[in-house]
């Protein structure tokens, strides 16, 4: 008995001493006693298993996983092995902001099988029923996307659970985002594979060709620059993406529908329907265009320039970014030096919410989207008052 108290009072002060789980984070806690008698816990974080996680108590692989990353039983670690869980799972535990799509199932036998019975627990309900309670064998946590599914969706079903995560962080992962005056959102991963948000389902979708930078026109459609500079645009007559003559290191497009680049030797180039010909005499390295088809670029060293007609060339503006873009609208923003969001005021840039990203587009209404450090997307919402995580979705 004194033995067991001193496990239960390591127990609790181990759960109080839990990191507190981001908003933008799900951690699904199973939690029961062992057939040592001992309690031990199982953490699975939705950050670090997108797709969801399985198990069938077979797959040494998993089990291993879990027992190094995860696994707890305090103190008697090496103790801890697979049958140590056998029909002893009691608890269920959400936590964290993004937890809508979590689920867990409980099934009868030591197999991850449907045959028995299977016991689906939600954060919405997250109760085990009292008859079920240390009987569930096995289980299986679900995090939006399934892990099982995304497999035969894009036939690997033979391939390794740590080469199946890898295979969903590489697609999800975004590179950079381009936001038409439409709505329509593009974006292309850090493989430089491209893809579109559906609007009415939230997943995104490949549309086979490569870039590496994105831009979309005010009819929806997508134009690139892959990694070899090449320029390629998107005809959904053609259904797929059409060589350009030309070589950019970025490229962008105005409401107007003027498609606007920075060339190889970092001098301003425009679409003439034919190719890509001199603008100007301005130079830059990103590049962003007006709803009028006047371009913004950022130079080398981080200034910023507008092109103004009436001046006959390049004007230099206030302040110091990394990216820029402008949305249908007219609305003009940036990412700051630090990496914070920045927005033109009519006379300079002033900072913008609260938000950080490398890569940066902006709506018809002015909201931008960003691309982080660590290539998630965010997007900013004026009735939130801030930046939202945007769900990669792929399925």
């Amino acid at each position: 008995m004194k033995r067991l108290l001193l496990v239960l009072i390591a127990f609790v002060a181990l759960c109080a001493a839990a990191a507190p789980v981001s908003a933008q984070d799900c951690e699904v806690v199973l939690k029961g006693k062992s057939s040592k008698n001992k309690w031990c816990s199982i953490r699975i974080s939705k950050a670090t298993h997108p797709l969801g996680f399985a198990d069938t108590f077979s797959s040494e692989s998993f089990w291993n996983a879990w027992k190094k990353e995860i696994g707890r039983d305090f103190g008697q670690y090496g103790e801890w092995d697979r049958e140590d869980w056998d029909n002893e799972i009691e608890v269920v535990e959400f936590h964290g902001g993004d937890c809508g799509d979590a689920g867990v199932q409980l099934f009868e036998h030591p197999e991850w099988t449907y045959e028995g019975w299977v016991e689906v627990v939600r954060p919405d309900h997250p109760v085990i029923r009292v008859e079920r309670k240390e009987q569930a064998s096995s289980f299986r946590i679900l995090f939006g996307d399934d892990f099982h599914q995304y497999k035969y969706h894009y036939n690997i079903q033979a391939m390794a659970a740590e080469d199946v995560f890898k295979h969903h962080a590489e697609r999800a992962a975004t590179l950079d985002i381009g936001v038409g005056a439409d709505g329509s959102v593009w974006r292309v991963d850090t493989g430089h594979r491209v893809w579109h948000l559906d609007p009415n389902t939230d997943i995104w979708s490949p549309v086979e060709g490569k870039g590496a930078q994105i831009a979309v026109d005010a009819n929806g459609h997508p134009w690139v620059v892959a990694g070899d500079h090449t320029v390629w645009r998107y005809d959904p007559n053609a259904d797929g993406f059409l060589h350009s003559p030309g070589g950019l290191l970025d490229i962008a497009i105005g409401a107007d529908g003027s498609v606007l680049g920075i060339g190889l030797d970092n001098t301003v180039w425009k679409w003439n329907g034919e190719g890509f010909g001199p603008f100007d005499s301005g130079q830059g390295a990103q590049i962003a265009v007006d709803p009028n088809g006047h371009p913004w670029v950022v130079a080398g060293d981080h200034t910023v320039w507008r092109y103004d007609p009436n001046a006959g060339g390049f004007l230099n503006v206030p302040g110091g970014l990394l990216d820029i873009a402008i949305g249908a609208d007219g609305s003009v923003l940036g990412i700051g030096l630090d990496n914070t969001i920045w927005k033109w005021n009519g006379e300079g840039f002033g900072p913008f919410g609260s938000g950080q990203g490398a890569q940066i587009a902006v709506d018809a209404n002015g909201n931008p989207w960003v691309v982080a450090g660590d290539h998630t997307i965010w997007r900013y919402d004026p009735n939130a008052g801030g930046f939202l995580a945007v769900d990669v979705r792929l399925f």
